[in-house]
């Protein structure tokens, strides 16, 4: 069933509401990893594509693991621009594959949504953390890869857009990752390329932009008079072609392939990330931007072992510390020396004992808890307080315990962490800093117990906004993992899976057959209506219907609401293409959902050429918003 993942890659790794959830089956798979490199496989059963829910990677032995990840069939190692490279033409040999095989992996691995104000145009920050942005960005990215790759590219900043060109078959050709539109010269066969597009607005004019009405919907949701009503639907299309004709605001730059985001990450003893597909409501938003449509939050939970002394590994530094393991008394952090009754008034910040730790990740930060179990003897001296500094240096303070014996205590730190309109931050440091007072005892004590304050456990919590189509992803079948890591000491990581089976409706059956033209006929008309038997769907009760399917129509609890509502319309979904293979459409125009019932697809005037073989393929979706495989390839002629 991996042909439909092109289509349907939203339905897999974002949570559904299934309806039916009787017929659902929560399933977890764990194993625990000794080794830098394990492969092993998972069986996903059921009659669709599974629901991801969760995948975490937890380190459970003694010493640190170094850059731990994970690739599901190869796929999903995005930690550098190589490696994404690297899996986006890994099935290319000609420069026109490479070109087109990068277009569709950035068209379908993000979607428009406002910037927020982080680098939008770093491939790494943008795919792994966000998986949105502007035209800007995409073209940039489109550039880069291409030049990874070893294409020649360039990117164009336009008035009001900007896009990418790849130089293959001796010109340029344009791509769009934003409009998501392919552009075809006069010939019906050519990518057309900037010159052709800035001369020729007819080319623009009659080609379908598959995200219009996302664009117009964002920006007029932006707009604050009546200018920005140019991005209505009606004249979208005249719109970016006076973006082209506009020449003198037309710049070319040559993106620079740099230094980009790290998604570098260590796991110390007791600490684990936690990936999920679905969100918490926590975003970043430098902008004051509405709520994202579709996006994910993680996790990164660190709960360092105080009853031994590995706890110092993940430590920046300690200071006037003793373990329980050090002297054998609780709690199990407590100070080593204490304020005595001869010093009780004059007492510094260096008198204190703390720990202090650092967060560091990959991902945006965008709130988190932190806490524990703590112990506080008395009210005459004794304390127990944490602190959040972003430099190490500045300390905010969070929580000053004001009751007595043992505390169980967790302070939420959002609006410290990630406040709207700061800029993004991907570290901070926690301090738990304590005293214990020798004075005010009966008698006083010159000594001091140094067991008044303390800690017994702490737990760091930090949440994290993360792209949902960066995770690595469960499919229906075998699928075959591959764990990796840079550590080269002892190693024991504990990888958890988990995600539901869904056992209810199955897939449509794709149609068996065209009805016009026969595969391989002769069609006499430049504009055919081609025409092809109903699509048979297994379940009884189900018809073929309209759901939404793409990012536009994402609700963030299920696809396309307001289609539930109003209109239901049989769907089915065309591909013309000059390959063989339908590996990517001619155009646009040729990639299309019909929101019909009707099994056939009126191809518009001047599309298509005299004595040309071209090849399509029908799909179709049924009630409960699923898509099923291509039909067969068929073909017809032109006379």
């Amino acid at each position: 069933m991996r042909s439909i993942i092109f289509f349907s890659i939203l339905s897999l790794l974002l949570p559904l509401n299934f309806t039916e959830s009787s017929e659902n089956s929560l399933k977890t798979f764990s194993k625990i990893i000794t080794s830098n490199q394990k492969e092993y496989g998972i069986n996903v059963n059921g009659t669709r594509e599974p629901e991801n829910i969760e995948l975490v990677i937890e380190n459970i032995g003694e010493d640190d693991i170094i850059n731990p990840d994970i690739t599901i069939d190869g796929k999903w190692n995005w930690s550098t621009v190589e490696s994404i490279v690297q899996e986006i033409v890994q099935d290319s040999y000609t420069d026109e594959e490479k070109a087109m095989a990068i277009f569709q992996f950035v068209r379908d691995k993000r979607y428009h949504w406002q910037p927020t104000g982080d680098n939008h145009s770093d491939p790494i920050k943008y795919l792994n953390v966000y998986g949105y942005g502007f035209c800007g960005s995409t073209g940039k990215i489109i550039d880069i890869f291409a030049k990874v790759a070893g294409l020649k590219s360039r990117y164009w900043g336009l008035a009001g857009h900007g896009v990418a060109e790849i130089f293959f078959n001796d010109k340029w050709h344009l791509f769009d990752g934003q409009t998501k539109a392919l552009y075809l010269c006069r010939d019906n066969k050519t990518l057309a390329g900037m010159e052709e597009l800035t001369k020729d607005s007819w080319l623009i004019e009659r080609t379908l932009h598959p995200v219009a009405d996302m664009w117009r919907k964002s920006h007029l949701r932006r707009a604050r008079d009546k200018t920005r009503t140019k991005y209505s639907k009606k004249n979208f299309r005249k719109t970016v072609a006076n973006w082209y004709a506009t020449t003198e605001n037309n710049r070319c730059s040559d993106t620079k392939v740099g230094n980009f985001h790290k998604m570098d990450l260590t796991l110390r003893p007791g600490e684990k990330i936690i990936l999920r597909w679905d969100n918490i409501g926590k975003y970043y938003n430098s902008f004051l931007y509405n709520e994202p449509p579709v996006y994910a939050n993680g996790k990164i939970i660190y709960t360092p072992d105080f009853t031994s002394n590995n706890y110092r590994k993940g430590l920046e530094y300690e200071r006037n510390i003793k373990s329980i393991a050090d002297d054998g008394y609780g709690p199990n952090l407590h100070v080593d020396s204490c304020i005595t009754e001869s010093r009780k008034y004059r007492v510094k910040n260096d008198d204190a004992g703390y720990i202090v730790y650092k967060v560091k990740s990959p991902y945006v930060i965008v709130g988190g808890k932190i806490g524990g179990n703590f112990y506080r003897n008395d009210n005459y001296g004794d304390m127990v307080r944490m602190f959040i500094s972003f430099n190490g240096q500045d300390w905010i303070p969070v929580w000053n315990a004001d009751k007595i014996g043992e505390i169980m205590h967790y302070q939420d730190i959002d609006n410290i962490i990630s406040p709207i309109g700061e800029r993004p931050k991907y570290e901070y440091y926690v301090k738990v800093e304590f005293r214990a007072a020798g004075y005010g005892l009966d008698p006083p004590q010159e000594s001091g117990d140094n067991t008044h304050a303390g800690i017994n456990t702490f737990t760091i919590e930090t949440d994290f906004h993360v792209s949902p189509f960066s995770i690595p992803a469960l499919y229906r079948n075998l699928n075959k993992i591959k764990y990796f890591d840079e550590s080269t000491g002892n190693h024991k990581v504990k990888i958890t899976h988990k995600w539901n089976e869904y056992n209810g409706s199955h897939y449509p059956n794709p149609p068996e057959n065209p009805v016009y033209p026969e595969d391989g006929g002769l069609v006499n008309t430049y504009t055919p209506k081609l025409k092809w038997e109903k699509a048979i769907d297994s379940d009884e009760g189900d018809k073929i219907i309209d759901y939404g399917r793409t990012v536009e129509n994402w609700t963030g609890s299920s696809w396309a609401k307001e289609s539930e509502k109003g209109d239901k319309i049989d769907d089915y979904r065309i591909q013309i293409s000059l390959r063989p293979d339908c590996r990517w459409a001619l155009t646009s125009n040729f990639d299309v959902e019909l929101n019909s019932d009707k099994c056939e697809f009126q191809i518009p005037q001047g599309w298509l050429n005299p004595e040309q073989i071209y090849y399509w393929r029908v799909m179709a979706k049924d009630n409960n918003g699923n898509w099923g495989e291509y039909s067969k390839i068929w073909t017809f002629k032109t006379k």
